[in-house]
């Protein structure tokens, strides 16, 4: 699936593929910006493109390309295309070149399907891809037990950004800075499974918290604004 690109000479272009074998790698099209480059229409965003490559000095060297699937859905819906780029620039940003990200990739292609097909809003999806990809990569939040008593986090939990750490609500008790949620929700969202997108529906005080939590990470661990952000913000007509 396609990441980004950027070009190179004349005629040529390098394409930022996530790869279900490979993760993230950088593959060198000789000659597809011409208008008569055989393999320019099939490789295009919110595709899965089935790659020819050969071994190259700095890149792979492509060959072929067929495009197996397209989310077609998207092309119509400036909201959840918004999502959908923002969801590739994260991982572009993210993911270290040429390592291995079958959990990642299955996430991607999962959550786009899940804006291709509109099994909730836009930026529930945006909240369940995030948080599921920080889960993957070891950075997630504990949903399940006190961080403090260890008893398992039922109806309510209490959560501090600045330590990232959850508690029950006893052990809560004369903590500040104190955001409440429904641990059961930050569990779904973390899970990737993507059936949870087909039911899951958020009250408006529980997206804020996500938000919260969202801004928080993002911030953590990319500072720098980044182009989809500000397409989000025209798409959606709100901050992100």
């Amino acid at each position: 699936m396609l990441l980004a690109w950027f070009d190179l000479g004349d005629a040529d272009r390098v394409f930022v593929f996530f790869t279900k074998k490979f993760g993230k790698v950088a593959v060198k099209a000789r000659g597809i910006r011409r208008p008569q480059a055989k393999l320019r229409s099939q490789i295009d965003f919110f595709r899965v493109v089935e790659l020819e490559l050969a071994e190259g000095r700095s890149f792979y060297a492509l060959t072929g390309a067929v495009a197996k699937e397209v989310y077609s859905g998207l092309e119509n819906d400036l909201q959840s295309a918004s999502v959908a780029y923002f969801l590739l620039e994260t991982l572009t940003k993210l993911l270290p070149d040429g390592a291995p990200q079958v959990a990642s990739y299955h996430l991607l292609r999962g959550s786009l399907e899940a804006l291709d097909k509109k099994y909730c809003e836009a930026d529930v999806v945006r909240y369940f891809f995030l948080l599921s990809l920080w889960q993957i990569l070891g950075w997630g939040l504990s949903w399940d037990r006190c961080a403090s008593c260890r008893t398992e986090l039922k109806e309510v939990c209490c959560l501090n950004l600045s330590e990232e750490r959850i508690w029950c609500e006893k052990c809560a008790t004369g903590r500040e800075n104190l955001i409440r949620l429904n641990p059961g929700v930050g569990r779904d969202l973390s899970s990737g499974q993507l059936d949870i997108l087909r039911s899951r529906q958020l009250s408006e005080l529980e997206k804020d918290v996500l938000q919260k939590i969202v801004r928080h990470f993002r911030g953590k661990y990319f500072n720098e604004e980044m182009k989809s952000e500000e397409f989000m913000r025209f798409a959606c007509g709100k901050s992100n």
